[in-house]
Protein backbone atom coordinates (compact mmCIF):
# COMPACT_ATOMS: atom_id res chain seq x y z
CA UNK A 1 0.00 0.00 0.00
CA UNK A 2 2.81 2.41 0.86
CA UNK A 3 4.40 1.74 -2.49
CA UNK A 4 1.12 2.51 -4.28
CA UNK A 5 0.83 5.77 -2.34
CA UNK A 6 4.33 6.75 -3.38
CA UNK A 7 3.63 6.06 -7.04
CA UNK A 8 0.42 8.11 -6.90
CA UNK A 9 2.18 10.93 -5.10
CA UNK A 10 4.93 10.91 -7.69
CA UNK A 11 2.72 11.03 -10.75
CA UNK A 12 2.49 14.31 -12.66
CA UNK A 13 -0.53 16.48 -13.34
CA UNK A 14 -1.86 16.42 -16.88
CA UNK A 15 -0.32 19.78 -17.74
CA UNK A 16 2.29 21.03 -15.30
CA UNK A 17 2.97 24.67 -15.88
CA UNK A 18 6.41 24.75 -14.31
CA UNK A 19 7.85 27.48 -12.18
CA UNK A 20 7.13 30.96 -13.51
CA UNK A 21 9.89 33.02 -15.01
CA UNK A 22 9.82 35.34 -12.01
CA UNK A 23 9.77 32.37 -9.67
CA UNK A 24 12.61 30.68 -11.53
CA UNK A 25 14.80 33.75 -11.44
CA UNK A 26 14.05 34.02 -7.76
CA UNK A 27 15.37 30.50 -7.36
CA UNK A 28 18.61 31.21 -9.19
CA UNK A 29 20.76 32.99 -6.57
CA UNK A 30 21.05 29.91 -4.40
CA UNK A 31 20.22 26.27 -4.74
CA UNK A 32 18.94 26.32 -1.15
CA UNK A 33 16.01 28.41 -2.31
CA UNK A 34 15.15 25.90 -5.01
CA UNK A 35 15.32 22.96 -2.65
CA UNK A 36 13.29 24.87 -0.09
CA UNK A 37 10.20 24.80 -2.28
CA UNK A 38 10.11 21.01 -2.25
CA UNK A 39 7.26 20.64 0.22
CA UNK A 40 5.07 17.66 1.03
CA UNK A 41 3.21 16.07 -1.88
CA UNK A 42 -0.10 15.63 -0.19
CA UNK A 43 -1.12 16.72 3.26
CA UNK A 44 -2.41 13.93 5.42
CA UNK A 45 -0.88 10.98 3.53
CA UNK A 46 1.16 8.75 5.78
CA UNK A 47 4.66 8.14 4.46
CA UNK A 48 7.30 5.65 5.57
CA UNK A 49 10.21 7.19 7.47
CA UNK A 50 13.45 7.93 5.65
CA UNK A 51 15.28 5.07 7.35
CA UNK A 52 12.78 2.60 5.84
CA UNK A 53 13.50 3.89 2.34
CA UNK A 54 17.25 3.83 2.93
CA UNK A 55 17.48 0.53 4.77
CA UNK A 56 20.48 -1.57 3.78
CA UNK A 57 18.99 -4.99 4.46
CA UNK A 58 16.16 -5.38 1.96
CA UNK A 59 17.52 -6.63 -1.36
CA UNK A 60 16.76 -4.24 -4.22
CA UNK A 61 17.55 -4.54 -7.91
CA UNK A 62 16.84 -1.90 -10.56
CA UNK A 63 17.31 -1.41 -14.30
CA UNK A 64 18.90 1.91 -15.25
CA UNK A 65 19.33 3.21 -18.81
CA UNK A 66 22.16 5.61 -19.67
CA UNK A 67 21.73 7.31 -23.06
CA UNK A 68 24.95 6.04 -24.58
CA UNK A 69 28.37 4.53 -23.92
CA UNK A 70 29.80 7.87 -22.81
CA UNK A 71 27.16 8.19 -20.10
CA UNK A 72 27.78 4.62 -19.02
CA UNK A 73 31.49 5.24 -18.41
CA UNK A 74 30.61 7.84 -15.76
CA UNK A 75 27.89 5.72 -14.16
CA UNK A 76 30.09 2.62 -14.11
CA UNK A 77 32.57 4.64 -12.04
CA UNK A 78 29.74 5.51 -9.62
CA UNK A 79 28.61 1.92 -9.04
CA UNK A 80 31.22 1.30 -6.27
CA UNK A 81 30.02 4.47 -4.52
CA UNK A 82 26.45 3.20 -4.56
CA UNK A 83 27.51 -0.28 -3.45
CA UNK A 84 29.42 1.14 -0.51
CA UNK A 85 26.38 3.14 0.59
CA UNK A 86 23.84 0.41 -0.17
CA UNK A 87 25.35 -3.10 -0.32
CA UNK A 88 21.81 -4.42 -0.81
CA UNK A 89 21.34 -2.53 -4.09
CA UNK A 90 22.09 -3.92 -7.55
CA UNK A 91 22.00 -1.53 -10.52
CA UNK A 92 21.80 -3.19 -13.93
CA UNK A 93 22.77 -0.81 -16.71
CA UNK A 94 21.64 -1.14 -20.28
CA UNK A 95 22.44 1.28 -23.08
CA UNK A 96 19.41 1.17 -25.39
CA UNK A 97 20.02 0.45 -29.04
CA UNK A 98 19.02 3.56 -30.97
CA UNK A 99 17.22 6.52 -29.46
CA UNK A 100 16.56 6.23 -25.71
CA UNK A 101 13.31 8.19 -25.78
CA UNK A 102 11.86 6.08 -28.58
CA UNK A 103 12.73 2.87 -26.76
CA UNK A 104 11.36 4.26 -23.50
CA UNK A 105 8.00 4.98 -25.15
CA UNK A 106 7.87 1.45 -26.51
CA UNK A 107 8.71 -0.05 -23.14
CA UNK A 108 6.06 2.04 -21.40
CA UNK A 109 3.43 0.94 -23.93
CA UNK A 110 4.42 -2.69 -23.32
CA UNK A 111 4.45 -2.18 -19.54
CA UNK A 112 8.12 -3.24 -19.41
CA UNK A 113 9.89 0.04 -18.65
CA UNK A 114 13.24 0.41 -16.91
CA UNK A 115 13.12 1.69 -13.36
CA UNK A 116 15.08 4.85 -14.16
CA UNK A 117 16.81 6.54 -17.10
CA UNK A 118 19.06 9.46 -17.95
CA UNK A 119 16.66 12.12 -19.20
CA UNK A 120 17.11 15.17 -21.37
CA UNK A 121 15.55 18.47 -20.39
CA UNK A 122 14.25 18.86 -23.94
CA UNK A 123 11.62 16.14 -23.46
CA UNK A 124 11.19 15.93 -19.69
CA UNK A 125 8.31 18.36 -19.28
CA UNK A 126 6.25 16.67 -21.99
CA UNK A 127 6.89 13.21 -20.53
CA UNK A 128 5.89 14.47 -17.09
CA UNK A 129 2.59 15.57 -18.60
CA UNK A 130 2.24 12.04 -20.00
CA UNK A 131 2.74 10.77 -16.43
CA UNK A 132 5.82 8.83 -17.52
CA UNK A 133 8.27 10.50 -15.12
CA UNK A 134 7.48 10.50 -11.41
CA UNK A 135 7.98 13.30 -8.92
CA UNK A 136 10.87 12.91 -6.47
CA UNK A 137 9.55 15.57 -4.13
CA UNK A 138 8.38 13.29 -1.35
CA UNK A 139 11.66 11.39 -1.31
CA UNK A 140 13.65 14.63 -1.07
CA UNK A 141 11.47 15.75 1.81
CA UNK A 142 12.28 12.57 3.75
CA UNK A 143 15.98 12.35 2.88
CA UNK A 144 18.02 15.04 4.61
CA UNK A 145 21.28 13.93 3.00
CA UNK A 146 19.96 14.45 -0.52
CA UNK A 147 18.27 17.73 0.44
CA UNK A 148 21.61 18.94 1.79
CA UNK A 149 23.46 17.75 -1.32
CA UNK A 150 21.02 19.58 -3.58
CA UNK A 151 21.90 22.82 -1.84
CA UNK A 152 25.36 22.41 -3.37
CA UNK A 153 24.05 21.80 -6.89
CA UNK A 154 24.02 24.51 -9.56
CA UNK A 155 20.74 26.38 -8.98
CA UNK A 156 19.87 26.30 -12.68
CA UNK A 157 20.20 22.51 -12.74
CA UNK A 158 17.75 22.00 -9.87
CA UNK A 159 15.41 24.71 -11.11
CA UNK A 160 15.27 23.31 -14.64
CA UNK A 161 13.84 20.01 -13.40
CA UNK A 162 11.41 21.61 -10.95
CA UNK A 163 7.84 21.97 -12.18
CA UNK A 164 4.97 23.30 -10.07
CA UNK A 165 7.35 23.35 -7.10
CA UNK A 166 8.13 19.65 -7.45
CA UNK A 167 11.51 18.14 -8.32
CA UNK A 168 11.09 15.50 -11.03
CA UNK A 169 14.67 14.40 -11.65
CA UNK A 170 18.07 14.27 -9.99
CA UNK A 171 20.39 16.57 -11.99
CA UNK A 172 23.50 14.87 -13.32
CA UNK A 173 25.26 17.47 -15.48
CA UNK A 174 25.69 21.23 -15.65
CA UNK A 175 26.84 22.55 -19.01
CA UNK A 176 28.00 26.14 -19.50
CA UNK A 177 27.78 28.12 -22.75
CA UNK A 178 30.62 30.55 -23.39
CA UNK A 179 32.47 32.41 -26.11
CA UNK A 180 35.65 30.75 -27.36
CA UNK A 181 38.14 32.96 -29.15
CA UNK A 182 41.35 32.72 -31.16
CA UNK A 183 43.84 34.41 -28.88
CA UNK A 184 46.51 34.71 -31.55
CA UNK A 185 44.08 36.48 -33.87
CA UNK A 186 43.22 38.97 -31.12
CA UNK A 187 46.91 39.67 -30.53
CA UNK A 188 47.49 40.16 -34.24
CA UNK A 189 44.60 42.64 -34.44
CA UNK A 190 45.78 44.39 -31.25
CA UNK A 191 42.39 43.88 -29.59
CA UNK A 192 41.75 43.48 -25.86
CA UNK A 193 41.19 39.88 -24.85
CA UNK A 194 37.51 39.25 -24.08
CA UNK A 195 38.37 37.59 -20.74
CA UNK A 196 39.86 40.89 -19.58
CA UNK A 197 36.71 42.91 -20.30
CA UNK A 198 33.98 40.27 -19.88
CA UNK A 199 32.43 41.93 -16.81
CA UNK A 200 32.19 45.40 -18.37
CA UNK A 201 28.92 45.83 -20.33
CA UNK A 202 30.28 48.99 -21.96
CA UNK A 203 33.28 47.15 -23.43
CA UNK A 204 31.88 43.64 -23.95
CA UNK A 205 28.55 43.75 -25.76
CA UNK A 206 27.05 42.90 -29.13
CA UNK A 207 28.22 46.20 -30.62
CA UNK A 208 31.82 45.73 -29.55
CA UNK A 209 31.67 42.13 -30.77
CA UNK A 210 30.85 43.48 -34.24
CA UNK A 211 33.78 45.91 -34.07
CA UNK A 212 36.12 43.11 -32.97
CA UNK A 213 34.78 40.75 -35.61
CA UNK A 214 35.53 43.31 -38.31
CA UNK A 215 39.08 43.66 -37.07
CA UNK A 216 39.51 39.86 -36.88
CA UNK A 217 38.05 39.14 -40.32
CA UNK A 218 40.53 38.28 -43.06
CA UNK A 219 39.34 38.19 -46.67
CA UNK A 220 35.85 37.83 -48.11
CA UNK A 221 33.56 35.16 -49.50
CA UNK A 222 33.41 31.51 -48.49
CA UNK A 223 37.11 30.96 -49.12
CA UNK A 224 38.32 33.68 -46.77
CA UNK A 225 41.15 33.03 -44.33
CA UNK A 226 39.13 33.93 -41.24
CA UNK A 227 35.64 35.01 -40.22
CA UNK A 228 35.21 37.36 -37.29
CA UNK A 229 32.51 35.47 -35.40
CA UNK A 230 29.99 32.60 -35.64
CA UNK A 231 26.85 32.34 -33.51
CA UNK A 232 24.35 30.19 -35.45
CA UNK A 233 25.71 26.71 -34.76
CA UNK A 234 24.39 23.73 -36.72
CA UNK A 235 20.94 23.00 -38.11
CA UNK A 236 19.51 21.11 -35.16
CA UNK A 237 17.16 21.95 -32.32
CA UNK A 238 20.21 21.70 -30.06
CA UNK A 239 21.51 24.94 -31.58
CA UNK A 240 19.09 26.76 -29.28
CA UNK A 241 21.15 25.71 -26.28
CA UNK A 242 24.53 25.48 -28.00
CA UNK A 243 24.66 28.77 -29.86
CA UNK A 244 22.11 31.29 -31.18
CA UNK A 245 19.42 30.65 -28.52
CA UNK A 246 21.67 32.06 -25.83
CA UNK A 247 21.47 35.45 -27.50
CA UNK A 248 17.68 35.33 -27.18
CA UNK A 249 17.87 35.02 -23.39
CA UNK A 250 20.71 37.54 -23.27
CA UNK A 251 18.41 40.14 -24.82
CA UNK A 252 15.64 39.31 -22.31
CA UNK A 253 13.50 37.67 -25.00
CA UNK A 254 11.81 34.28 -24.56
CA UNK A 255 10.75 31.36 -26.72
CA UNK A 256 7.67 30.34 -24.73
CA UNK A 257 5.49 31.88 -22.07
CA UNK A 258 5.95 30.43 -18.58
CA UNK A 259 3.03 28.00 -18.89
CA UNK A 260 4.42 26.57 -22.14
CA UNK A 261 1.18 27.40 -23.95
CA UNK A 262 2.32 30.12 -26.38
CA UNK A 263 5.38 30.70 -28.61
CA UNK A 264 6.56 34.28 -28.06
CA UNK A 265 9.88 34.61 -29.90
CA UNK A 266 8.28 37.20 -32.18
CA UNK A 267 8.48 39.84 -29.45
CA UNK A 268 10.35 43.11 -30.00
CA UNK A 269 13.40 41.70 -28.17
CA UNK A 270 13.22 38.42 -30.07
CA UNK A 271 13.10 40.22 -33.41
CA UNK A 272 16.05 42.43 -32.44
CA UNK A 273 18.06 39.32 -31.62
CA UNK A 274 17.38 37.52 -34.90
CA UNK A 275 18.00 40.69 -36.89
CA UNK A 276 21.39 41.13 -35.22
CA UNK A 277 22.35 37.54 -36.06
CA UNK A 278 21.34 38.04 -39.70
CA UNK A 279 23.19 41.36 -39.86
CA UNK A 280 26.44 39.61 -38.95
CA UNK A 281 26.23 38.06 -42.43
CA UNK A 282 24.20 40.54 -44.45
CA UNK A 283 25.30 43.92 -43.13
CA UNK A 284 28.69 43.40 -41.53
CA UNK A 285 30.04 40.45 -43.54
CA UNK A 286 31.85 38.89 -40.59
CA UNK A 287 29.87 35.64 -40.15
CA UNK A 288 30.13 32.40 -42.16
CA UNK A 289 27.56 32.13 -44.95
CA UNK A 290 25.09 29.75 -43.33
CA UNK A 291 23.66 28.35 -46.56
CA UNK A 292 27.10 27.47 -47.94
CA UNK A 293 28.30 25.71 -44.80
CA UNK A 294 25.02 23.81 -44.45
CA UNK A 295 25.41 22.57 -48.02
CA UNK A 296 29.03 21.59 -47.39
CA UNK A 297 28.15 20.06 -43.99
CA UNK A 298 31.01 21.94 -42.32
CA UNK A 299 30.47 22.47 -38.60
CA UNK A 300 31.34 25.53 -36.54
CA UNK A 301 33.80 23.54 -34.45
CA UNK A 302 35.69 22.52 -37.62
CA UNK A 303 36.07 26.14 -38.67
CA UNK A 304 37.35 27.02 -35.20
CA UNK A 305 39.79 24.09 -35.15
CA UNK A 306 41.19 25.29 -38.47
CA UNK A 307 41.74 28.82 -37.15
CA UNK A 308 39.06 30.23 -39.47
CA UNK A 309 36.95 31.79 -36.71
CA UNK A 310 37.94 34.68 -34.48
CA UNK A 311 35.10 34.04 -32.01
CA UNK A 312 32.58 31.25 -31.52
CA UNK A 313 29.62 30.82 -29.16
CA UNK A 314 29.53 27.20 -28.06
CA UNK A 315 29.20 25.04 -24.97
CA UNK A 316 31.91 23.71 -22.72
CA UNK A 317 31.58 20.41 -24.61
CA UNK A 318 33.57 22.05 -27.42
CA UNK A 319 36.56 21.20 -25.24
CA UNK A 320 36.31 17.60 -26.47
CA UNK A 321 37.31 18.84 -29.93
CA UNK A 322 40.02 21.24 -28.74
CA UNK A 323 41.88 19.29 -26.07
CA UNK A 324 39.70 16.27 -25.32
CA UNK A 325 39.55 12.83 -26.89
CA UNK A 326 38.35 14.20 -30.25
CA UNK A 327 40.99 16.91 -30.70
CA UNK A 328 42.90 17.14 -34.02
CA UNK A 329 45.83 14.74 -34.24
CA UNK A 330 48.38 17.53 -34.38
CA UNK A 331 46.60 19.80 -31.94
CA UNK A 332 45.44 23.31 -32.78
CA UNK A 333 47.80 25.66 -34.68
CA UNK A 334 46.96 28.64 -32.49
CA UNK A 335 46.30 29.66 -28.90
CA UNK A 336 42.73 30.15 -27.73
CA UNK A 337 40.86 31.21 -24.62
CA UNK A 338 37.35 31.57 -23.16
CA UNK A 339 35.12 34.43 -22.03
CA UNK A 340 31.61 34.77 -20.66
CA UNK A 341 28.99 35.67 -23.25
CA UNK A 342 28.78 39.34 -24.29
CA UNK A 343 26.00 41.54 -22.94
CA UNK A 344 23.14 42.60 -25.17
CA UNK A 345 23.22 46.38 -25.80
CA UNK A 346 21.91 48.30 -22.81
CA UNK A 347 21.70 45.21 -20.60
CA UNK A 348 23.53 44.77 -17.31
CA UNK A 349 22.83 41.05 -16.93
CA UNK A 350 23.73 38.11 -19.10
CA UNK A 351 21.46 35.27 -20.14
CA UNK A 352 22.04 31.77 -21.46
CA UNK A 353 20.22 28.49 -22.05
CA UNK A 354 20.49 25.66 -19.55
CA UNK A 355 20.27 22.16 -20.97
CA UNK A 356 21.91 19.68 -18.59
CA UNK A 357 20.81 16.07 -18.09
CA UNK A 358 19.27 14.33 -15.07
CA UNK A 359 18.16 10.92 -13.80
CA UNK A 360 14.43 10.27 -13.65
CA UNK A 361 12.22 7.62 -12.04
CA UNK A 362 9.91 5.99 -14.57
CA UNK A 363 6.24 5.15 -14.14
CA UNK A 364 5.72 1.45 -13.56
CA UNK A 365 8.88 0.86 -11.56
CA UNK A 366 8.50 -2.03 -9.11
CA UNK A 367 11.40 -0.73 -7.05
CA UNK A 368 10.84 2.98 -6.35
CA UNK A 369 12.82 2.76 -3.10
CA UNK A 370 15.66 1.03 -4.93
CA UNK A 371 15.66 3.83 -7.51
CA UNK A 372 15.81 6.36 -4.71
CA UNK A 373 18.79 4.62 -3.15
CA UNK A 374 20.57 4.91 -6.51
CA UNK A 375 19.61 8.59 -6.74
CA UNK A 376 20.73 9.10 -3.12
CA UNK A 377 24.16 7.83 -4.14
CA UNK A 378 24.16 9.91 -7.36
CA UNK A 379 23.55 13.08 -5.36
CA UNK A 380 26.72 12.66 -3.30
CA UNK A 381 29.77 14.77 -4.00
CA UNK A 382 31.85 11.64 -4.56
CA UNK A 383 29.50 10.36 -7.26
CA UNK A 384 29.16 13.77 -8.89
CA UNK A 385 32.95 14.05 -8.98
CA UNK A 386 33.02 10.98 -11.22
CA UNK A 387 30.58 12.72 -13.58
CA UNK A 388 32.76 15.82 -13.67
CA UNK A 389 35.83 13.67 -14.28
CA UNK A 390 34.43 11.27 -16.87
CA UNK A 391 31.38 12.72 -18.64
CA UNK A 392 32.80 15.56 -20.74
CA UNK A 393 30.51 18.03 -18.95
CA UNK A 394 30.65 18.89 -15.27
CA UNK A 395 28.46 17.27 -12.65
CA UNK A 396 25.65 19.32 -11.15
CA UNK A 397 27.36 19.43 -7.72
CA UNK A 398 29.38 22.65 -7.59
CA UNK A 399 31.73 21.18 -5.00
CA UNK A 400 33.30 19.06 -7.76
CA UNK A 401 34.58 22.03 -9.78
CA UNK A 402 37.68 22.84 -7.75
CA UNK A 403 39.60 19.83 -9.00
CA UNK A 404 38.22 20.35 -12.50
CA UNK A 405 39.54 23.92 -12.51
CA UNK A 406 42.85 22.84 -11.06
CA UNK A 407 43.14 20.22 -13.81
CA UNK A 408 42.70 22.80 -16.55
CA UNK A 409 39.01 22.23 -17.21
CA UNK A 410 39.49 18.48 -17.32
CA UNK A 411 42.87 18.31 -19.01
CA UNK A 412 43.08 21.51 -21.04
CA UNK A 413 45.90 24.04 -21.46
CA UNK A 414 47.02 25.85 -18.34
CA UNK A 415 45.89 29.44 -17.82
CA UNK A 416 42.61 29.43 -19.74
CA UNK A 417 39.62 31.25 -18.30
CA UNK A 418 37.81 28.09 -17.18
CA UNK A 419 35.99 30.12 -14.52
CA UNK A 420 33.88 31.57 -17.34
CA UNK A 421 32.39 28.10 -17.86
CA UNK A 422 31.62 27.71 -14.17
CA UNK A 423 29.99 31.14 -13.99
CA UNK A 424 27.78 30.53 -17.03
CA UNK A 425 25.04 28.66 -15.18
CA UNK A 426 24.57 31.60 -12.79
CA UNK A 427 22.53 33.37 -15.46
CA UNK A 428 21.02 30.43 -17.33
CA UNK A 429 17.34 29.64 -17.89
CA UNK A 430 15.78 26.39 -19.02
CA UNK A 431 15.66 25.29 -22.63
CA UNK A 432 12.13 25.98 -23.99
CA UNK A 433 9.84 23.07 -23.07
CA UNK A 434 6.08 22.59 -23.02
CA UNK A 435 3.82 20.00 -21.39
CA UNK A 436 1.71 19.93 -24.56
CA UNK A 437 4.23 19.07 -27.29
CA UNK A 438 7.37 16.99 -27.52
CA UNK A 439 10.59 18.71 -28.49
CA UNK A 440 10.42 17.98 -32.22
CA UNK A 441 6.81 19.09 -32.63
CA UNK A 442 7.49 22.23 -30.61
CA UNK A 443 10.86 23.37 -31.95
CA UNK A 444 11.16 21.91 -35.47
CA UNK A 445 9.23 24.79 -37.10
CA UNK A 446 11.62 27.26 -35.46
CA UNK A 447 14.73 25.42 -36.65
CA UNK A 448 13.32 24.85 -40.14
CA UNK A 449 12.35 28.49 -40.65
CA UNK A 450 15.59 29.95 -39.29
CA UNK A 451 18.03 27.64 -41.06
CA UNK A 452 15.93 27.10 -44.15
CA UNK A 453 14.99 30.73 -44.76
CA UNK A 454 16.08 33.42 -42.29
CA UNK A 455 19.72 32.56 -41.54
CA UNK A 456 20.17 31.70 -45.23
CA UNK A 457 18.95 35.20 -46.15
CA UNK A 458 15.87 34.03 -48.06
CA UNK A 459 13.32 35.57 -45.71
CA UNK A 460 13.19 38.65 -43.50
CA UNK A 461 13.47 37.93 -39.76
CA UNK A 462 10.07 39.53 -39.09
CA UNK A 463 8.39 37.29 -41.67
CA UNK A 464 10.14 34.19 -40.40
CA UNK A 465 9.18 34.84 -36.80
CA UNK A 466 5.53 35.34 -37.79
CA UNK A 467 5.57 32.12 -39.80
CA UNK A 468 7.02 29.97 -37.01
CA UNK A 469 4.80 31.60 -34.38
CA UNK A 470 1.67 30.84 -36.39
CA UNK A 471 2.70 27.22 -36.93
CA UNK A 472 3.88 26.47 -33.39
CA UNK A 473 0.92 28.14 -31.69
CA UNK A 474 -1.47 26.23 -33.95
CA UNK A 475 0.23 23.01 -32.87
CA UNK A 476 -0.02 23.98 -29.21
CA UNK A 477 -3.71 24.76 -29.58
CA UNK A 478 -4.34 21.44 -31.33
CA UNK A 479 -2.55 19.64 -28.50
CA UNK A 480 -4.92 21.15 -25.94
CA UNK A 481 -3.02 24.18 -24.71
CA UNK A 482 -5.43 26.82 -23.40
CA UNK A 483 -5.55 30.07 -25.31
CA UNK A 484 -2.88 32.36 -23.89
CA UNK A 485 -3.76 35.98 -23.21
Amino acid sequence: MAQEQRAECGSAHNAPSGVTRRGFLGLAPTAMTTVGVLAACSQGQSQPPAQAVLDKETRREIAFWPRNATDKIAFDAILPVAKQQFPNLTVNMEVPAGNLLDKLKVSLAADTPPDAVVISLTWTRFMIAQKAILSLQDYVKRDKDVADNLKQFAPAAVGAYTFEDKLYALPTTNEGIVLWYNKDAFSEAKLPFPRDIEDDPAKWNWNTVVEMARALNRGSGTGRQRYGVMVTGRKTNAAISESWGNLVYGNEARFLNDAGTKWVLGSKEGLQTIEWIVDLQKRYGVHPEVEHYLEQNILDRTLFQEGRLGMLIQGEFLSRYLYGNQKPAGGLPFQYDIAQLPFAPGKKKRGSVFNGTAAGMIRGTKQPDGVWQWFHALSSKEAQQHITNHWGSRGAHQGTYETWLRDGGGGGPAGLNYQAIVKASNTSTSYPVSPYLNQDDLVNPCTDVLFGKVFTLKQLPSEGLREMETEINARLQSAGAPAAK
